[in-house]
């Protein structure tokens, strides 16, 4: 058998180094290697060609990459930002927000006096947050009107599971008012249009009412519907 010759063997080495050639090429271009050193350097040049496509394409994909990840952690931190940020807006409006309770939801059953000192005791069972109170002397019939408001948040009415329990607030009667509850007291001759320019002044109070108003109580003024919730003439 002739000797194969370098330009065969050329032809082969792309095949060999792709090792896609048969077991008897491959033996064949392994003898010939072993004696011929200009063929082992083109293949020594042939798969080194082939090694810098892959090294040179790999760096524009690690690229793409490290930009997908990324970007696909800012997208992370950002929904976890904007789904916090709902859930302690949310947490805030229902345990923040207070609305108006409803006259039929305040359970009030009772109300008192204490005539010795005048103050007006409205006791309720109600998971309640906050409340307001305001009296004021309506001089054209001589009665003293109360008025309470009650408010809650959306978490106490409708997801708080803690039991109701008695309460009670109480309403001073003479407090900052130029207006002193004495029933007892004898009625003096004063002219009532000239109230607000006396540093003492005594009317005799003839009753006592105690309303609940559905709207905040502002500036002396009422606002929407009040219920009366307790009268007493006084003697």
């Amino acid at each position: 058998m002739s000797q194969i010759t370098c330009n065969v063997i050329a032809d082969l080495l792309e095949l060999f180094s792709d090792e896609v050639v048969s077991e008897d090429t491959k033996t064949l271009v392994e003898d010939h290697l072993r004696d011929c050193e200009t063929c082992n350097e083109k293949l020594a040049l042939i798969r080194h060609n082939l090694k810098i496509p892959a090294e040179v394409n790999a760096e524009p994909i690690k690229k793409i990459k490290r930009k997908i990840k990324k970007k696909n952690i800012i997208i992370s931190i950002i929904s976890v930002v904007v789904v916090a940020s709902i859930l302690l807006g949310a947490f805030i409006f229902l345990t923040q927000y207070e609305v108006a309770i409803p006259f039929e939801r305040t359970h009030i059953f009772s109300v008192e006096l204490n005539v010795e000192d005048g103050d007006i005791y409205i006791h309720f069972m109600d998971n309640i947050e906050s409340y307001a109170t305001m009296h004021q002397v309506n001089y054209d019939d001589a009665t003293m009107e109360v008025y309470v408001h009650f408010r809650d948040t959306y978490h106490t009415r409708y997801f708080s599971n803690r039991a109701r329990f008695n309460n009670s607030i109480a309403v001073r009667g003479t407090e900052g008012m130029s207006v002193n509850l004495f029933p007892n007291h004898e009625e003096l001759n004063l002219n009532l249009e000239t109230h607000d320019t006396l540093d003492f002044e005594y009317i005799r109070v003839d009753t006592m009412r105690v309303y609940y108003s559905t709207w905040p109580l502002a500036q002396g003024a009422v606002l929407g519907e009040k219920y009366l919730i307790w009268e007493r003439q006084m003697d």
